[in-house]
């Protein structure tokens, strides 16, 4: 799975991608041990 090296920059990616027209983003546990649903 892709990590961040910051959570500036995992921010900034899901920014873009929402910019980009992107509408669905995949949460789940496993991803970022949890901090996905944080940051959506």
């Amino acid at each position: 799975w892709l990590s961040y090296p910051t959570e500036e920059a995992a921010i900034e990616a899901m920014n873009r991608a929402l910019a980009l027209g992107v509408t669905y983003i995949d949460t789940a546990f496993d991803y970022g041990k949890g901090v996905s649903e944080t940051r959506v």
